[in-house]
């Protein structure tokens, strides 16, 4: 079994339960669907680097040269951390709508596509055991100090986002079934069965709902 990638004390810890990078990215902001406060995990370009850590999406080499790069130039660290969320929230317009049934609207595709160009101007083939893989190549010539791109994150999410749409069963994204979740993810159950974005933490929570109001009406 693989292990977890290692997480810095200092870092949130990521719900990773979207079965998709780009989809678990997209759940980066709790409570979208009700009335609790919106639970925002990106507040500092670190926890971006964080979340790409915790996910798989960078190596721990890289996450550390990504911290430094961003101790040196904090106003472009500020800036790449709007842009990831602008990213995260063109991708949450996408897969929401798909969720809902709906088309994604060409202002949130072009959103997308803003992203994909440098990501794969990075991208590269490598040969793997039994095959090839695909790696990504943050080149010095745009990383300035520290010697990465700050964009380095978002390259693998953007990617993960072209993939889902390119090649999954579309029908298969879905909501949260929680009024107040709104997490998006990737269904992969053979009767297309998932209802909710963790059934020990949402489904519980709608059990024990469903509980309250049964002993309040007497049953």
């Amino acid at each position: 079994m693989t292990a977890a990638p290692e997480r810095s004390a200092a870092e949130p810890v990521f719900d990773l339960s979207g079965g998709v990078l780009c989809l678990d990215f997209v759940n980066t902001l709790g409570n979208r669907a009700g009335p609790e406060p919106l639970e925002e995990r990106l507040e500092r370009y670190d926890d971006l680097v964080g979340f790409a850590r915790q996910s798989g999406a960078l190596d721990g080499t890289e996450a550390r040269r990504l911290r430094e790069a961003a101790r040196a130039r904090p106003p472009a660290a500020a800036a790449m951390l709007a842009r990831a969320v602008s990213l995260r929230e063109v991708l949450h317009a996408i897969f929401g709508a798909l969720a809902a049934g709906n088309r994604p609207v060409e202002r949130d595709l072009a959103g997308l596509n803003a992203e994909l160009a440098p990501a794969l101007a990075h991208a590269r083939l490598a040969r793997g055991d039994g095959g090839y893989t695909l790696t990504w190549d943050a080149a010095p010539a745009d990383a300035g100090a520290g010697g990465i791109p700050l964009d380095r994150p978002l390259w693998p999410i953007a990617h993960s986002a072209m993939q889902l749409l390119l090649e999954a069963d579309l029908s298969r994204v879905g909501e949260c079934g929680s009024d107040t979740c709104g997490f998006l993810f990737l269904d992969t159950t053979r009767n297309r069965s998932r209802r909710w974005c963790d059934t020990r933490i949402c489904g519980n929570r709608a059990r024990v709902r469903r509980h309250r109001r049964r002993m309040a009406d007497g049953e």
